[in-house]
């Protein structure tokens, strides 16, 4: 079923002439910030707290490896709750404006703001 759907999708985006680029900072920014200002809920909403989500949960894998020298650079604690992902992405992305026509790296934020601890 799971399949189906996706096969459906890719197959409507591949006619629709929609390309696949780089998600931008500026525009995860926008996104997320519909979540912290408490915007009534929105699909960018939900894909700003499902990328944040998922980088959270891999960073925090990243920082389980017991052994220092095969920890991956972008590595957290992982005792942080998506809001706060969110949070930390955020204050992360009005600090380096520099950044926002870059492709949304928020595994650097989330590791900056949520460093390992041994």
């Amino acid at each position: 079923m799971v399949g189906k759907l996706i096969g459906a999708v890719l197959l409507l985006c591949a006619g629709s002439g929609v390309s696949a680029q780089a998600i931008t900072v500026q525009e995860v920014l926008g996104w997320c910030e519909e979540f912290i200002d408490g915007r009534p809920s929105s699909f960018n909403k939900g894909i700003c707290l499902g990328m944040v989500a998922g980088v959270g949960y891999m960073s925090g894998a990243n920082c389980s490896r017991l052994d220092e020298q095969y920890r991956r650079p972008l590595a957290s604690d992982g005792n942080h709750s998506t809001g706060a992902g969110v949070q930390a992405f955020v204050n992360w992305a009005h600090t380096h404006p520099e950044e926002w026509g870059m492709r949304a790296e928020l595994g650097i934020a989330i590791s900056e703001t949520f460093p390992c601890v041994d």
